[in-house]
């Protein structure tokens, strides 16, 4: 399509000028594509019998570390305090009861709570559902 740009910019529609425009080709030539070598239809497969050791992979697979137990007996290390700066002169959060909307809309999350989902089950046969489908 370059190509084409490049002897006449109307031969390629308007919408691509602006990439053709900015493109610039990689330090090859562009060669035209050899003809394919025709295939021999009653071609059978090869067999290989090298066996090999190595696990085939795909390419696509990844391959990660699986995590390793830790022994029963592990060597204890020393334990470390942590200090954190500033912690004393910060307040912990007051809890306060809630009151007005607030406390009735978590009155009514805990009362929901008893009502059950909808688990139930019934069985409809498939063509029931069909003839239903098509009435609607």
């Amino acid at each position: 399509m370059y190509q084409k740009y490049r002897q006449n910019p109307d031969s390629v529609d308007k919408e691509w000028w602006p990439l053709l425009e900015n493109y610039k080709p990689s330090e090859g030539t562009a060669t035209p594509a050899a003809p394919a070598p025709p295939l021999s239809v009653a071609t059978p497969p090869q067999v290989s019998d090298v066996t090999s050791s190595i696990p085939v992979v795909a390419k696509t697979t990844r391959i990660e570390a699986k995590p390793q137990p830790i022994p029963a007996q592990a060597p204890v290390t020393e334990s470390v305090n942590i200090v954190v700066e500033g912690s004393a002169d910060q307040e912990q959060d007051a809890v306060s009861p809630l009151k007005g909307m607030a406390k009735t809309i978590a009155t009514n999350m805990d009362l929901s709570l008893q009502v059950p989902t909808a688990t139930s089950v019934r069985t409809l046969p498939a063509k029931l559902m069909i003839d239903n489908r098509l009435v609607i």
